[in-house]
């Protein structure tokens, strides 16, 4: 069975004192940069993979890894990590990802 990661709520952005938000639906998976950061410990284990998405926004660009587990257990979002962000804006609070069977 296949899966896919979506972004379930945007970024909440502080630009020149000024808040703003991210949509969900403008940060996008960058393609063919999902790579396996660490391998099961036992069989059957998870292992973890990380996903990089970015947006592009009038403030600049945006970037995130999301780490999540995948394996005989239910597959989930570990961790979101900021990666890069213009110099002048302020990520107050990382989007929100989910795995959604296909």
């Amino acid at each position: 069975m296949g899966f896919c990661i979506e972004c379930r709520r945007g970024a909440e952005i502080l630009h020149a004192g000024q808040p703003s938000t991210i949509s969900a639906n403008q940060i996008e998976q960058v393609v063919d940069e999902t790579t396996q950061v660490s391998t099961p410990a036992f069989k059957g284990g998870d292992e973890v993979r990380r996903a990089t998405f970015a947006a592009t926004t009038a403030q600049g660009k945006f970037t995130w890894h999301v780490f999540f587990s995948t394996g005989d257990a239910d597959d989930c979002v570990e961790d979101v990590s900021l990666v890069s962000a213009p110099s002048d804006v302020v990520v107050q609070l990382n989007p929100e990802f989910k795995i959604r069977d296909l």
